[in-house]
């Protein structure tokens, strides 16, 4: 199953201090968006958690300019 983080609920998982938690949850793959990234920003800075996450491929980054909207509707459709 594929996910994609919208920024409220990463925020909350970030803040209940769950990301580990969350994406060790079997069969599933996670990603962000760049959006979404930038508001969870805090002090101008990807939270650690965060980034280490990114860094280690447990969430997949999406490239905002490459996704068309086609695109976007089909993964969330898959």
């Amino acid at each position: 199953m594929k996910i994609l983080f919208d920024a409220s609920a990463l925020i909350h998982i970030l803040n209940g201090n769950l990301l580990d938690t969350i994406l060790n949850l079997p069969g599933r793959t996670w990603f962000v968006g760049s959006i979404v990234l930038a508001e969870c920003e805090q002090d101008g800075k990807i939270p650690p958690a965060l980034q280490q996450a990114i860094d280690n491929k447990s969430i997949s980054l999406l490239d905002d300019s490459n996704v068309s909207a086609l695109s976007f509707l089909s993964f969330l459709q898959s």
